[in-house]
């Protein structure tokens, strides 16, 4: 039997309707094998059981004996499925059967397929007697008759057969029920799921060595370890941009490394080895096994999995992967990574530079440049903890780390229950150390406690190891010449990248010249730029379009990233489209107006005056082409400046001056013009780190369920420390593989259909989503919007439905947190509607997880670059504390004004800051006839507040109580006849109580930022 074999079995242990039904679990499971192409009743042999003991100690607590601790799962009120991260409970409306269950699950799995057609393939480097790994060598074979069957050789149909086992059948089963996507692993602790114990299973029996074929056959090594992958630069390196295409090529970029880097590990022990992040439905990760998997097994396959083109083209990866694998070949895995990461950006770099030879030319003396620069950009870093010392050595050095903290804590309150707590009678033998591998008494240490011997229960401390040792390895930086020593005096004085200010620029000055005459307006005039950032402009034509086997028309279709006026203007676009399919007050004017700009406009573009795609020409309703029409032609400022451009080239702009004119008439008509302002919004979620770490895991109470419960709440005298138990209920829960997982697959949840469908949904571009990483480009007016909606995604707000047309509400009792249903009518899922049926649930990280926000709004001719920069900075500041930042759970604003004067403000999310910011706006709304309040009623307010507090001073109670009585003052003389005085208390009341939640800790621009923000872009529109 063969690796892919055993991995497959090793899945296919528990089936995954076991919770419903543990007497006649293993009876259903020797149907399933069955259906998968075993003979359950030969092969069930070759499945190592330690696996499965590994994975349930490393997920769980270690429990008594299972006749002695039972739980029943219902998925109701009484049992519901508990969130991995806490806070939340999917309870089914509609408890499922358990024999629906288990039928509809026998109906999903994947073993229709004909595999005849994977093609088998091999992997040089692999030797075939494997030696062990210690401390970075690899030493010789201590038993040279030692293998892992499968290595070299990859046997095409069992990989085949394991991969869509592991990819289809979760899937399939969430879409034929929902309910089945939640199905728990362990019914005593119901917060992670059977599907995802069994593919920890499959990843552990990965790391098992076998001597022989024989049924029965003595295993003699089980030798996990971590392997833990960063890839650098990340931040520096995205933003360097001009323009939204340049922000999402160097994230997509850095995306695309990372997917090779990581198919070269799973391509050698399987996809369920990597658990951070969580590769099943990464849309990336599918596309690059469509010509080896998908495409042989059958054409209907990748449609079946729904995955559009622009889901690909979306950054959501991660710059680092955790990956469990056998201890003796982390060095050639290790390898093998980095490897396919330098290759495929050699690949990349090679397919642009003959772009560059076949368009433009360039000289030798640049290309060899070029390489140098290529060569020295990636920082690549790997670290290995192989799980080898005794569980005490691990946990011991795991409370000698500086940041052990709670998750030490947890794992000692644990391994004292589990020894001491649990009375002799009720141990589960499978966790400690027995006179024999086959079984016989427990054994005990010198002081009468049981030794615990499962690998697995150390999960947490092996972990923190690996990661703390790669943070050591990558603050040791590696300094290396840039360049060849001897060339230093013809560097000097060399002309820099623009873009970054560090690389010299790429051929010389006549080149640089030329640049901007390719077609596609990649490059300005006099744009000076090196290897990467060239690349970066590039690559999606002469790269991508090869590799992705799609045509280069069809990519830059799909890859229509708008630019920042387009962006600026989309609001605007988005609203007067509306306005004309409801015909009302107001739409025939506006509709009028419409015609006379469109008829200019395509004037103008057949007398080679302006550029307009072909597609929006040919569209016939207005309300169509004026969603199909780029959208920066609605700004004056950007037609102005193609007639300018026209003019310095000698061209003709009469028909583009008369377009000018009906603009005017056509903004009139509509109340108001497009925005002139954009923002740039960035996301990041709070102690990530933590997170992963199992830092911020939930108290165990909260995930058991309630015999568990019972069961540690009770003084047990039989035991050495009866109270030792009840303690455990209190601490943190453990960090686990399934933990891994399930926040991976939250993180995947929340970028992967939230964050692109909020963001599109808010009229803005989304630039990349790796989980808790989010970079977009929005409409000024609607960042806020947007920011709040992202984190209402992020963690599962039960109101989420009431804003966001994409989800469906959540039932009653407002405990379903982390938990999304998607509504798969809603149109922004386009082509996924038959893929995403409606209640389609999803997870995310959920109430107990929160993120930070940082936004930049500047004008449309700003430079991206500083933006981008702007919301980083904001960023920082939301979560930095003290009196300079805002603690994490907040937002931070940087509005840049063109006069060069900078607003910042910021505040919590919870406070009233943004409840505050959206009632001002409905009261100074341009366009609304009913107008209530001034817009210079920000601006009297702030010349009264700053005369009592400069703007960097802390808000003082004394200033507060002066700002109160102004705030009602200027209120009353800025009111508008028509405004109620009770309307007028509940906005002074709003105001007042955010005065009250910033006194003490925040700057009088905190409190004047929501006005000051909102009546600037209201200005900005009129």
């Amino acid at each position: 039997m063969n690796f892919w074999q055993r991995k497959l079995l090793a899945s296919l242990h528990d089936p995954p309707s076991k919770p419903f039904n543990l007497r006649e679990h293993e009876e259903i499971a020797r149907s399933l094998l069955n259906s998968a192409g075993f003979d359950p009743e030969r092969d069930r042999w070759f499945f190592d059981r330690i696996c499965d003991h590994v994975a349930a100690a490393a997920d769980r607590v270690l429990f008594p004996k299972p006749a002695l601790l039972r739980s029943q799962f219902r998925g109701d009120l009484d049992s519901p499925f508990r969130h991995p991260l806490g806070g939340g409970e999917m309870v089914f409306e509609n408890p499922i059967s358990p024999d629906a269950a288990e039928a509809k699950i026998a109906e999903c799995q994947p073993a229709h397929y004909d595999l005849s057609r994977v093609a088998d393939r091999s992997f040089p480097g692999f030797p075939d007697r494997v030696g062990r790994h210690k401390g970075g060598d690899v030493l010789p074979a201590e038993r040279p008759d030692r293998s892992f069957p499968g290595f070299p050789d990859r046997v095409g149909r069992d990989w085949a057969n394991f991969f869509l086992h592991w990819r289809l059948w979760p899937l399939l089963a969430a879409r034929r029920d929902p309910r089945l996507a939640f199905l728990p692993a362990d019914t005593r602790i119901p917060d992670h799921t059977v599907w995802t114990h069994c593919a920890v299973t499959s990843s552990l029996q990965g790391c098992v060595e076998v001597t022989a074929e024989d049924p029965g056959a003595e295993i003699p090594s089980f030798a996990p370890a971590f392997l833990l992958v960063q890839v650098g630069p990340v931040q520096e390196f995205i933003a360097q941009a001009r323009s939204t295409r340049d922000l999402w090529s160097g994230s997509y970029l850095l995306s695309f490394l990372v997917a090779h880097g990581i198919k070269a590990v799973t391509d050698r022990i399987g996809p369920d080895a990597v658990l951070y992040p969580a590769l099943r439905g990464q849309p990336l990760f599918d596309r690059l096994h469509k010509e080896e998997l998908y495409d042989p097994v059958g054409a209907g396959l990748w449609k079946e999995l729904a995955i559009d083109l622009d889901e690909i083209l979306v950054p959501n990866l991660p710059n680092r992967f955790l990956a469990v694998v056998p201890a003796c070949l982390v060095p050639p895995l290790a390898q093998a990574a980095v490897e396919a990461i330098q290759d495929c950006l050699t690949e990349i770099s090679r397919a642009c530079l003959e772009w560059f030879r076949q368009k433009h030319g360039l000289k030798p003396e640049a290309e060899a440049r070029w390489q140098e620069q290529v060569a020295q950009f990636l920082s690549l870093h790997w670290q290995v903890w192989p799980w080898t010392e005794p569980l005490e050595m691990a946990i011991a050095a795991y409370e000698a780390l500086p940041a052990a903290g709670e998750g030490a804590a947890a794992l000692r309150a644990a391994l004292d229950a589990a020894r001491r707590g649990i009375p002799s009678a009720h141990r589960d033998p499978r966790n400690y150390r027995r006179r024999s591998p086959s079984g016989g008494e427990i054994v005990c240490d010198a002081e009468g406690l049981p030794i615990l011997d499962n690998q697995g229960f150390g999960w947490s401390a092996h972990y923190a190891m690996v990661d703390f040792l790669l943070a050591a390895r990558r603050r040791t930086r590696d300094f290396a010449f840039w360049g060849n020593p001897k060339d230093l005096q013809f560097r000097r004085g060399a002309t820099r990248d623009v873009l970054s200010g560090k690389e010299e620029s790429i051929g010389d000055e006549e080149w640089v010249e030329g640049l901007s005459k390719l077609p596609g307006r990649l490059f300005r005039k006099g744009e000076r730029l090196g290897a990467m950032n060239l690349i970066k402009r590039v690559w999606h034509r002469a790269y991508l379009p090869g590799k992705l086997a799609v045509a280069e028309e069809e990519l830059l279709r799909t890859l229509r990233y708008e630019s920042v006026p387009e962006v600026a203007a989309a609001d605007w676009v988005r609203d007067r489209g509306r306005e004309l399919d409801s015909p009302g007050k107001g739409a025939e004017e506006l509709d009028a107006g419409l015609k006379d700009f469109r008829a200019a406009l395509e004037r103008a573009a057949e007398a080679r005056e302006v550029e307009l795609p072909g597609s929006c020409r040919a569209v016939g309703d207005d309300s169509k082409w004026l969603r199909s029409v780029p959208g920066w032609v609605f700004q004056e400022p950007e037609l102005r400046r193609e007639i300018r451009e026209n003019s310095e080239a000698g061209r003709p702009s009469a028909s583009l001056q008369s377009s000018c004119r009906y603009l005017k008439r056509l903004v009139k008509a509509a109340g108001g013009a497009p925005c002139r302002y954009a923002a740039v919004l960035a996301l990041d979620g709070d102690e990530m780190g933590r997170w992963l770490s199992g830092g911020n895991g939930p108290e165990l109470s909260e995930q058991l369920s309630a015999e568990a419960r019972a069961y540690f709440g009770q003084r047990h005298p039989e035991g050495e420390d009866p109270e030792v138990l009840c303690r455990l209920l209190h601490s943190k829960r453990l960090l686990t593989p399934s933990f891994h997982l399930e926040l991976s697959t939250a993180l995947a949840g929340f970028s992967l259909y939230l964050a692109r469908g909020i963001v599109s949904f808010c009229a803005g571009q989304l630039i990349y989503a790796g989980g808790d990483d989010l970079l977009a480009m929005l409409p000024a007016r609607e960042a806020l919007r947007c920011a709040e909606l992202l984190r209402m995604g992020f963690r599962g707000d039960p109101n989420l439905a009431g804003r966001f047309e994409g989800v469906l509400p959540a039932p009653e009792g407002g405990k379903s947190w982390g938990f999304v249903a998607l509504n798969g009518e809603w149109e922004g899922w386009k082509g996924k509607r038959h893929a995403i049926p409606r209640g389609y649930h999803i997870l995310v990280p959920g109430k107990r997880a929160d993120l930070s926000a940082g936004i930049a709004i500047g004008h449309i001719h700003s430079p991206l670059q500083s933006l981008v920069e702007g919301a980083r900075a904001a960023l920082r500041k939301a979560k930095a504390q003290g009196p300079s930042g805002y603690g994490k759970s907040a937002f931070a604003v940087q509005l840049l004004k063109r006069s060069g004067e900078i607003l910042e403000w910021g505040a919590k999310w919870d406070s009233s800051a943004i409840p505050l910011y959206h009632r001002y706006v409905q009261l100074v709304r341009v366009r609304d006839k009913d107008k209530k309040l001034s817009g210079r009623f920000p601006y009297v307010l702030a010349g009264l507040l700053r005369r009592y507090a400069p703007a960097g001073d802390i808000l003082d109670a004394a200033t507060a109580r002066l700002c109160r009585e102004d705030l009602k003052y200027v209120a009353i003389r800025q009111s508008a006849p028509g405004w109620s005085a009770e309307e007028r208390e509940e906005f002074l009341k709003l105001a007042c109580q955010f005065l009250g939640e910033i006194q003490d800790k925040h700057r009088p621009d905190d409190f004047l930022g929501p006005f000051l923000t909102a009546a600037f872009l209201e200005e900005r529109e009129g």
